[in-house]
């Protein structure tokens, strides 16, 4: 028997018309292929906004290329197809992402919401694993530009073994202690490959 019979009862009180879709999986690889397509989406507002959607592709690429791995020692032809599908429109808009993410580095170098100066330092170390993973999994990421990002949070240190702060914050984004902002910019740019200069 093929058949699934499953009765959802509303609420009399409820307003409009419900509209919703089911989804069955014959595998769990097609469900968390299907997971990864639900975080594709085409970048869009400030550095933040933006890296919202481009990060999480970011790591979804990183799933997919160890995916592949597995089913090339298989030798799996169709699911290599699907794999290949969902690379494909990760990748587009990661070049999109990537783009707008870049067009908002400062005039100094770090990176700011709107691009505007001075670079914010929590978001520039933000900004710069955001843009170390993406090295990892695509070909895109200018490196001459990481190095210049990181080179300029290594300028933002202060005498007191932490960094120096832009005040401003967008929703809680930079409103973080000195110490946490500090600690997290330390482990940004070790995770960076700054584990020398820190």
């Amino acid at each position: 028997d093929n058949n699934i019979t499953n009765k959802i009862e509303f609420p009399a009180t409820m307003v409009g018309n419900p509209t919703f879709k089911a989804i069955l999986f014959s595998t769990t690889f097609d469900s968390i292929l299907e997971a990864i397509k639900s975080l594709i989406r085409k970048p869009y507002g400030c550095f933040e906004q933006t890296s919202s959607t481009t990060y999480p592709m970011v790591m979804a690429l990183q799933l997919l290329v160890e995916l592949r791995k597995q089913y090339e020692l298989r030798s799996d032809t169709e699911m290599l197809r699907k794999i290949d599908e969902i690379e494909k429109q990760i990748k587009e808009n990661l070049e999109d992402g990537y783009k707008k993410l870049i067009s908002f580095e400062t005039s100094e170098k770090g990176y700011e919401w709107f691009g505007s100066g001075p670079g914010h330092e929590a978001l520039t170390a933000y900004g710069l694993m955001e843009f170390k993973d993406m090295a990892k999994v695509t070909d895109i990421v200018d490196m001459d530009m990481v190095k210049r990002t990181a080179l300029w949070m290594l300028k933002r240190r202060n005498e007191e073994g932490g960094f120096k702060r832009n005040s401003r914050a967008l929703d809680s984004f930079g409103r973080a202690s000195a110490e946490v902002t500090d600690a997290y910019i330390t482990w940004a740019m070790t995770e960076a490959g700054l584990k020398n200069e820190i």
